[in-house]
């Protein structure tokens, strides 16, 4: 007999797209009922192996059908309701009650209704082989059991005083007794071995079936003899004979694998699977839920961002996977450190994150303090030791913000400002802190998209020296004008600049400028005496490869001589990266490229690299000159590198002198080159050769 199927929904094209589905199962004979009362009459008039029931339906609902179907057809097929409500306890109750055994959640996918379907189709086969055979032999004749035995489901036969009457060998073999034994007990051993006898049959599965009606647990325990209880999914069919009950029958898989696969599928879907701690999808579903607590009982908590100093440096340095060990060996640190009623996140990368309900900025900075510390211990993998740190932000829930994107982008932002004071850090939100890097942020946006020969232009601040009173040369000093942002000092965009990787460009503008700009003065202008001109190198110019060819060819495309041309580079460029600096320095050097050292003694210079720096100044930074009669500390320091530098056949310049005083001093402590606002302000490209004129006719001071 072929497998129907009855589809009542009132949406034929939802019937056509499910129809075709049941098709690719089998060779079913789908049939349609738009309304309740047509799938009523279609019932009576055939015989379905499963009946889909639309719950909504003009005219009649699903429950009303359902009830008819069982009211007036005896022996009714199995009805599967599909709704959008399909968890709803109290539906659920009232569809198995009038004969369903399943649901479908709306909408419908077809690997889901293929799925119920394929299990319905199965079920019947098996059904319809065992009806024949109860019927017929009433569960006692060999050729049954020779069918159903090679089934890979577990089959039970049972009378109504529900006594195993029937199993085969898959049966036999999921519940670990011979089918001898397994024959002639209670279906309470193996479903309801931890009930009580009334328990048992007060139960939903018995009073279902004492009702006459089907049912289907997709998740259910049966118990072996040993006392071992494992999960199935079973399907109970009554069975009926002359419309009298006389006994079901039981279809049940194990499902001990599926249920290990979902739980590796939840734990995939909530863990980082490298540290075992939340991952990013499970951390934002954490925050949003304190975010809603925290509103609704007016608390207050914490979110701490946490990442690693250069970590890719470590990846690239040394492997992913000593990458991985820090990772895991610092994400378990945070756990043994973390307070009471914290979740702690791997959100990504080298990014952690913590939710604490600690609110205390005296706590807090303890605990930053503590991980921060935490990040530094040495890390072992493969034999290596390995050391870091890292940085914290911190923002307060609802202080900063109390909406989830605002919330973690002002500890995000705070994280950043923790990097941009030195890294190894914490630091809280603050509002000026978010102005800072907005205002970064535009600065950035702009410098994209700068026209450099209109927005940008370079000044020169003239340098003398210090015993003749002369104009000795002249540092190049970039502006920048934007449309949008107006003057900008370069304390601000050269950061910026630098950090999005347009340095370079900057850089490389400047030293054509400067350097056409050179060749006018000591060419067109026709002075006497060649006019050097100091250029600023950034940090990152130096680790550039190309950094010394792209200076030497803006010098020879202008014809310019080499002499004229002083590069200057802060310490802590050169110290950075010793080695590589002392190279570039000394290729610059041999085309007869001049080199100062720029803000001497703010950073901490190796004497060992000062004797072989290829350099010719050193330049005393504003900082120690603007002291000059107010610090002796600061006195002592320009009077020791004063010395240190004559020491070695270096020249002396200073920078920022602004008072008499300050040149005065410096004059008698023999330093060679000065410049400052007391000197001379800095002045326009064409206002050099007058300026330097004049001075050459000034007598000696």
């Amino acid at each position: 007999m072929q497998p129907k199927l009855l589809i009542t929904d009132d949406d034929p094209t939802s019937f056509f797209i499910l129809s075709a589905i049941a098709k690719s199962v089998a060779d079913i004979e789908c049939d349609h009922a738009p309304d309740g009362a047509t799938a009523v009459e279609l019932v009576k008039k055939n015989s379905y192996f499963l009946i889909v029931l639309d719950y909504l339906m003009p005219g009649m609902d699903g429950f009303t059908c359902a009830k008819k179907i069982k009211d007036e057809v005896n022996s009714p097929p199995p009805i599967m309701f599909v709704t959008g409500n399909a968890n709803d306890a109290e539906m659920q109750r009232q569809g198995y009650a009038l004969g369903a055994v399943d649901y479908l959640q709306k909408p419908v996918t077809p690997e889901a209704f293929c799925s119920k379907v394929q299990t319905f189709y199965r079920l019947f086969q098996h059904n319809q082989a065992l009806v024949d055979s109860l019927c017929k032999e009433k569960m006692k004749h060999d050729a049954r059991g020779k069918l159903l035995d090679y089934s890979g489901e577990g089959i039970i036969g049972f009378n109504t005083d529900l006594i195993i009457d029937y199993a085969n060998v898959a049966a036999s073999t999921l519940l670990t007794i011979p089918a001898e034994e397994l024959v002639s007990s209670s279906l309470k051993d193996i479903m309801a071995r931890d009930k009580n006898e009334e328990q048992w049959w007060q139960s939903d599965f018995v009073q279902n079936y004492l009702d006459g009606q089907n049912m289907h647990a997709d998740s259910a325990t049966f118990w072996r003899p040993s006392g071992e209880f494992f999960p199935v999914t079973f399907t109970q069919t009554a069975m009926f004979e002359n419309g009298k009950l006389i006994g079901g029958i039981i279809a049940f898989q194990d499902i001990t694998e599926r249920m290990l696969i979902e739980r590796r599928l939840e734990s995939l879907a909530s863990e980082d699977q490298l540290t075992r701690l939340l991952n990013r999808r499970s951390f934002y579903e954490v925050l949003t839920t304190e975010i809603e607590s925290g509103l609704r009982n007016n608390k207050t908590f914490s979110l701490l961002l946490i990442d690693i100093d250069n970590f890719k440096a470590i990846n690239d340095n040394f492997g992913h996977l000593c990458g991985d060990a820090l990772l895991e060996q610092f994400g378990k640190r945070l756990q043994e450190i973390m307070p009471p009623d914290s979740t702690i996140a791997r959100l990504g990368g080298d990014e952690f994150a913590m939710i604490t309900r600690q609110s205390s900025k005296r706590v807090l900075k303890n605990l930053a303090m503590q991980i921060t510390k935490t990040l530094k211990l040495p890390y072992f993998a493969n034999g290596r030791e390995i050391y870091s740190s890292g940085n914290v932000g911190i923002a307060l829930f609802p202080e900063h913000s109390d909406e989830i994107t605002r919330l973690v982008s002002a500890a995000d932002t705070a994280m950043y400002l923790a990097k941009q004071n030195g890294k190894d850090g914490f630091c809280f939100f603050n509002e000026s802190a978010q102005k800072e890097l907005n205002e970064k942020f535009l600065i950035a946006v702009n410098l994209r998209k700068a026209n450099y020969n209109r927005e940008f232009h370079l000044v020169f601040q003239p340098k003398f020296n210090l015993k003749t009173m002369k104009m000795a040369g002249a540092e190049a000093l970039i502006r920048w004008n934007s449309p949008t942002l107006g003057s900008v000092p370069p304390g601000k965009f050269i950061p910026v600049a630098e950090s999005i990787g347009y340095i370079s460009d900057i850089t490389q503008w400047a030293l054509k400028k400067a350097i056409h700009d050179t060749k006018v003065w000591n060419e067109n202008s026709r002075l006497n005496i060649p006019l050097r001109v100091a250029i600023n190198a950034s940090p990152l110019d130096l680790k550039r490869g190309t950094f010394v060819k792209q200076v030497l060819d803006a010098i020879y495309l202008d014809r310019l001589n080499p002499t004229w041309i002083e590069l200057e580079v802060t310490e802590s460029a050169v110290m950075d990266d010793p080695e590589t600096a002392i190279q570039v320095l000394k290729k610059l050097k041999q085309h007869g490229i001049r080199v100062s050292i720029d803000d001497f003694g703010t950073g901490y210079s190796s004497l060992n690299y000062l004797k072989v720096l290829p350099v010719d100044y050193l330049k005393v930074d504003q900082t120690f000159v603007k002291d000059i009669g107010i610090d002796r500390s600061d006195e002592k320091i320009i009077k020791a590198i004063i010395q240190l530098a004559h020491s070695l056949d270096l020249k002396v310049i200073a920078e920022g002198i602004e008072t008499v005083e300050q040149l005065r001093y410096l004059q008698a402590l023999g330093c060679d080159y000065g410049q400052g606002f007391y000197l001379s302000h800095p002045v326009e490209a064409e206002e050099i050769p007058s300026l330097f004129r004049l001075t050459q006719k000034q007598p000696n001071s």
